[in-house]
Order: C-alpha cells, then structure tokens, then sequence
C-alpha cells in the first residue's frame, strides 16, 4: 500500500528468521526472497492437508511508483515482513549542467 509519501510491502513470512530472508529495492521493484526449511514430518502419520511450502522462493514486485532505494528500511515480528520505501517526488526538478566540450 502506499501513502503520500511511501510505499510500505508487507509479506507474510511465517516459519523464516530474518537471516533467510534477501530483499532487494530499486527505484521500480522491489525483490523478496528466501529458503523456507522443510518441516520434520511424523513418520507413519497420515496426512489429511499440508499447506506449508519449503525450499527457495522469490517474488518480484513492480512498485506503483519510483522509489528512494537507499531509503528503504525492513522490520519482521509475528512473521509479517514490512518493508517501507520513500517516493521520489514526481514534482521534483533535477537541475543539470551544461559543460563545455572544447
């Protein structure tokens, strides 16, 4: 979701510590990715319905608008991942010089 002036991904992260985690911003998408360990499973249990992937995954997400990378800060408690992100200011002007080429 986004507010005025940031972009926050929230991704549901349950059953990883923050060291399998790998996140990576740039001005227009934003990388998740991590390696969800196999659960110790009962031998001679007869499973009914198992929902709980496990090995690597990754998701790639376009953001709806550009963003600061260096500005973007990570936090993870309950196994909700929260990633925020400033916005670059649409109405900003960058000013560019112009050099001599003599």
């Amino acid at each position: 979701y986004e507010s005025t002036e940031e972009i926050i991904v929230l991704a549901d992260m349950a059953g990883l510590n923050k060291d399998e985690m790998h996140i990576e911003v740039n001005r227009n998408k934003i990388k998740i990715a991590g390696i969800r360990k196999a659960i110790q499973l009962l031998q001679n249990a007869r499973y009914y319905q198992a929902e709980i992937p496990h090995g690597y995954f990754e998701r790639n997400i376009a953001l709806p608008a550009p963003v600061d990378a260096q500005s973007a800060a990570a936090s993870y408690a309950d196994g909700i991942l929260m990633v925020r992100m400033n916005k670059i200011p649409v109405h900003k002007a960058h000013r560019v010089s112009v050099i001599s080429t003599k």
